[in-house]
């Protein structure tokens, strides 16, 4: 599903983003940043990759199951 957003909804939401990156910064500095939110971002993209896989697994083995007993 595509996400349409007009240039306000998607300044506000860039500035959101900001905001929140520099609260989870917290206490590091700027150059060690990066060393934990890429990480961070790397495994949240799994996640949503593998949400739709997991799901169909998830499926399956019921039906497997139900198709057992």
């Amino acid at each position: 599903m595509a996400l349409s957003l007009n240039k306000p909804k998607l300044g506000n939401l860039a500035n959101e983003i900001w905001k929140s990156a520099e609260r989870l910064r917290g206490k590091f500095k700027a150059y060690e940043y990066q060393n934990v939110i890429l990480p961070i971002i790397v495994i949240r993209r799994l996640e949503c990759v593998l949400l739709k896989w997991r799901e169909e697994k998830k499926a399956e083995k019921r039906i497997n199951a139900e198709t057992n007993a």
